[in-house]
């Protein structure tokens, strides 16, 4: 039996492959489905009956209606071993509603996808959680109330409009509670928005194991000084930005400063993916210190 279905995003799903895979694949672990067939009218498709081995739960960019909502709110709510959830819904090909949230009022996504979680109080205990194209203006009133961010061990941010919101609510939050949280990874090269409330959120707790921030507008500005919380812990770090067509603007320019407190004071530290600081390259038989083999020099010094 298979244990993964990933079915690409434009590619919508007819009533026969579904009945196929509910009644021949019910061990699957990881789901990406395409838009669906209305499925809330029969009990053979109700995820408790096949899915219940579903670790991995993918929503598509693109689904059909507002069904498909109701059957990934079936699945949140009915599948027990459930622990990773990528929210990356951009399109609704039947209907006029607004998938996402508003300053005033909330989305159709978030209206359908946790009605269960909302009609219960029942929060899934979600391990992993993908945020990817998914507005986050409103997170504080409606994602926050249905999925419980303290429990999470890996969060993913990627292309989010508010995430800034998100990101100052969760530092508030920390004031009263502790976050689980063993990976982080932000990436933003869509708006212009402050590192600061990325740099707040990291200073808030501790523990942190891998962290990678791309941002196309303001990696420039991140101080590493956010991180010493997370120093005993932290064995993977990328700073970058988000590429585009300036060679010289790929990765954030860490000072050797920078760098030797990153060496001594991560002692856990195994991959780090930064710039070098800006050098000249001088007359090698000079033998100036600044030169391009006197800084790999004192690199390998500071990194051994």
């Amino acid at each position: 039996m298979l244990r993964e279905v990933d079915v690409p995003p434009n590619l919508p799903l007819d009533q026969l492959t579904m009945e196929t895979l509910c009644t021949l694949q019910t061990k699957l672990e990881s789901i990406c489905l395409g838009p669906l067939p209305d499925l809330t009218c029969d009990e053979k498709f109700r995820p408790r009956v096949w899915l219940q081995d579903l670790v991995i739960l993918d929503t598509p960019w693109n689904i059909r209606a507002a069904t498909d909502l109701e059957f990934y709110d079936s699945v949140i709510s009915e599948c027990p071993k459930l622990r990773t959830l990528g929210l990356r819904m951009e399109n609704i090909l039947e209907g006029d509603e607004s998938l996402q949230d508003t300053a005033k009022t909330d989305g159709l996504l978030c209206r359908k996808l946790f009605a269960t979680v909302k009609a219960t109080g029942k929060r899934p205990k979600l391990d992993e959680l993908w945020f990817q194209d998914i507005s986050l203006s409103a997170a504080a009133r409606t994602f926050a109330r249905v999925i419980d961010f303290t429990g999470l061990r890996y969060l993913h941010m990627f292309n989010c409009p508010g995430a800034e919101i998100l990101l100052s609510h969760l530092n508030e939050q920390s004031r009263d509670v502790r976050f689980a949280l063993r990976g982080v990874l932000y990436h933003n090269d869509i708006t212009v928005r402050p590192i600061s409330y990325l740099q707040e959120f990291l200073g808030s707790f501790s523990s942190l194991e891998y962290l990678q921030v791309m941002d196309r507008f303001s990696v420039d500005g991140f101080d590493t000084k956010c991180l010493s919380k997370h120093f005993a812990t932290l064995a993977h770090l990328y700073l970058g930005r988000v590429e585009d067509a300036d060679p010289e603007g790929l990765h954030w320019k860490a000072s050797f400063a920078e760098i030797q407190t990153l060496s001594r004071s991560a002692v856990v530290l195994r991959q780090l993916a930064i710039a070098l600081p800006d050098v000249r390259l001088l007359d090698a038989e000079r033998g100036d210190r600044g030169s391009f083999g006197g800084v790999f020099v004192r690199m390998y010094v500071l990194l051994r």
